[in-house]
């Protein structure tokens, strides 16, 4: 380390750029490549150490409460490339609306919210289930099945089931195994083809045929 109090020697210069950083605060990754990632790496040279959490104060809370209306954070989340006019909020923040309330009515006013009833999802499933009749007439009319003969037909059917027999049973044209197939053709003799007379060519022989292959 060159830094005079420290004084401490490293093997490794990512290990030296870990320590300055940590140590003294200076980044010298950007002095030269190598080492703990290279000049203008985007990565961090030392892991996160301590996490922190951000608590905002009662006043801050209140003032989120009672700036709702000159917010309007719906319209602000779906424009967000809008800025928002800054100037009444911050002269909510600093009136006597605000500045004269003590501690624990600063804590009531941030609280000063209307909590939406919500049920359980027991007792819905619970309260629809244990209805003795519907609350209107053909309500429950899409829960009940549609007959068969009152179901629409298809105009044409690609694969119609075959006809059933007395007993059940259905009625189809047999399809023979590959076995009793194989078994048939080899008892059946093969007809042989007539023999077919020989015809003459008229193919006329080439100069070149003769004299190919006589040097």
């Amino acid at each position: 380390c060159s830094i005079p109090s420290c004084g401490k020697e490293f093997k490794l210069k990512a290990h030296l750029s870990r320590h300055y950083a940590s140590a003294h605060g200076v980044d010298m990754r950007g002095s030269g490549g190598g080492g703990g990632g290279g000049g203008g790496s985007p990565r961090p040279v030392m892991k996160t150490r301590s996490a922190f959490y951000l608590r905002t104060s009662a006043l801050t809370r209140a003032a989120r409460r009672l700036c709702a209306a000159q917010l309007k954070t719906r319209h602000a989340a779906r424009a967000p490339h809008q800025s928002i006019n800054s100037a009444p909020l911050r002269h909510l923040c600093v009136s006597p609306q605000l500045t004269s309330k003590s501690q624990a009515e600063l804590k009531i006013l941030a609280k000063a919210v209307r909590p939406r009833p919500r049920p359980r999802v027991t007792d819905i499933a619970s309260r629809l289930g244990d209805h003795p009749v519907p609350r209107q007439p053909g309500d429950w009319d899409w829960l009940t099945l549609t007959l068969p003969s009152q179901r629409k037909q298809p105009d044409v059917v690609a694969f119609p089931k075959p006809l059933k027999a007395a007993d059940g049973s259905l009625l189809y044209d047999r399809v023979p195994n590959k076995s009793e197939v194989e078994r048939v053709s080899s008892t059946t003799p093969q007809p042989t083809a007539a023999a077919q007379p020989q015809q003459p060519t008229l193919k006329r022989t080439r100069p070149f045929d003769e004299t190919n292959g006589s040097d």
